[in-house]
């Protein structure tokens, strides 16, 4: 009778802010912190990991070089696979640099994928040319061996290894995380420029009316139209993410650093997540500001609840995603718990609604599977999905890079979480003395009885916290 390798588990010190660990180890590889924010709504694990033993990418290795070298990185070359098959490939990795089924009771992740799977990356999924490769990847994927993990509901934390990573380098791990170790000096971000929005009022004006054309003439029912902000920078990217999360905690928020380019996400929506077999996403659809008033702000809240047209437009994505995920859920299981939520943000209360399903089995082959189906979200394409793309390509005059994408990790269970890339900044730099360029994105959906105005300014509230807590002038105008 052959033993099965243990996963390897250590209890480590809870820290109420998961940034403290990741700044232990962020100088390894492509790092990546998954933050739930212990004080957002609906949050609950962080976890952390970096150092992946594998690395699958539609940008060459030698656009990936690492200042601290990434020799010992198995890397898999994805920018001549077809989308479809590089589903298989990660499969494949996972299996190849995980145990299946190594466990943690507690935990949702020990080892697995991790990583992110852009909106020009599910084009080709839906039959729609490839945008041009961007210095961001369209997709990357680490497979990740070593987790920290805190849950915020049970104030545990655990540094967590798949057995076949290396026991010794498991012991030098913990040892550094347990260390009273000295804070590293991070300059501070500042923006050396405006945000510049790509187009303007105008623009906006236009693609709205060719947006209701396309409604009326039959082509769709909902059009999710975006804008795009552009500025300078010089500075460090974790401290932009540190500040960030103070003003907008959400449960659903990254960080994920590349050698040249950083992903900062303060992402309030759930994509699709997966607990054995058991599925559930849950659509963002409705918005309405907040504002200081206590009483004017309630009243906000109830007419959103209220609101017949934001009701219609939420319908339409809950039954875009039920169609979505029934694609790989078992005959006859999925169903809608709960329709018409109200969840308060920072500066915005939103309508969510959660779709459920079950999958046959769970297995991460099971979950890529979804993911494959599904990307990018419906509830920031528009329905049908495949027009409603094909049209905001003709619309925006940019790539959207990963803003609507989608940030996942995949256990070596099956299990699976993911985000939607809304509330999503992408800050590209050649190196820490240069200057460098940041985007970040404000979009809604438009339907048949949408106004002007008020879509236009949903598109800046959304994000208008983000893009004045950024900015390096404290008067900055308000966007």
């Amino acid at each position: 009778m052959t033993t099965r390798p243990c996963t390897q588990v250590a209890s480590i010190h809870y820290l109420e802010n998961s940034c403290d660990y990741f700044e232990r180890i962020r100088h390894l590889d492509f790092p990546i912190l998954l933050d739930s924010n212990a004080h957002a709504s609906n949050g609950r694990f962080d976890i952390t990991a970096a150092q992946p033993a594998a690395l699958l990418s539609s940008v060459a290795m030698e656009g990936l070089k690492h200042t601290t070298g990434n020799e010992n990185i198995d890397f898999f070359d994805l920018s001549q696979v077809d989308s479809s098959h590089s589903f298989e490939l990660i499969n494949t990795a996972i299996d190849r640099f995980t145990t299946k089924d190594s466990c943690h009771e507690h935990s949702p992740f020990v080892s697995g994928a991790i990583g992110v799977f852009s909106y020009d990356f599910g084009m080709p999924l839906n039959q729609l040319p490839a945008p041009e490769q961007s210095d961001w990847p369209s997709i990357i994927i680490g497979i990740y061996q070593w987790a920290i993990v805190q849950d915020h509901q049970q104030r545990l934390a655990w540094l967590i290894a798949d057995p076949k990573y290396d026991y010794s380098k498991f012991d030098r791990l913990l040892r550094s995380l347990e260390t009273d170790m000295s804070k590293p000096a991070f300059s501070p971000l500042i923006l050396t420029s405006e945000w510049q929005l790509n187009g303007n009022k105008e623009d906006y004006e236009k693609a709205f009316s060719r947006s209701k054309a396309f409604i009326n003439a039959g082509d769709c029912y909902q059009i999710n139209v975006a804008q795009q902000f552009t500025a300078s920078y010089q500075g460090d990217t974790w401290q932009a993410y540190k500040q960030l999360r103070t003003v907008s905690p959400t449960p659903f928020a990254v960080y994920f650093e590349l050698p040249q380019s950083t992903l900062v996400s303060l992402s309030p929506e759930r994509f699709i997540q997966v607990n054995q077999t058991a599925v559930k996403t849950q659509p963002i659809k409705g918005t309405r500001k907040r504002v200081n008033n206590a009483l004017e702000d309630a009243k906000l809240m109830a007419e959103l609840s209220g609101s017949e047209k934001d009701r219609a437009e939420n319908l339409m994505i809950v039954d875009l995603m039920r169609n979505d995920i029934g694609k790989c859920c078992e005959l006859g299981s999925v169903n809608v718990p709960s329709l018409f939520q109200i969840e308060t943000h920072p500066n915005v209360h939103h309508m969510v609604s959660t779709v459920k399903g079950d999958l046959k089995e769970s297995s991460p082959h099971q979950s890529l599977r979804l993911l494959r189906k599904t990307l990018p979200g419906g509830s920031v394409t528009g329905a049908p999905k495949r027009r409603s793309m094909e049209i905001i390509d003709q619309l925006e005059n940019f790539s959207r890079s990963i803003y609507c994408g989608s940030v996942a990790y995949i256990n070596n269970s099956g299990d699976m979480d993911s985000n939607i890339l809304i509330r999503s900044l992408l800050f590209s730099q050649q190196d820490e003395h240069s200057s460098g360029q940041v985007n970040c994105w404000g979009g809604g959906g438009i339907v048949a009885d949408s106004e002007l105005e008020a879509e236009y300014q949903e598109s800046l509230h959304k994000i208008n916290n983000l893009l004045t807590a950024l900015a390096s002038n404290p008067k900055a105008k308000e966007y």
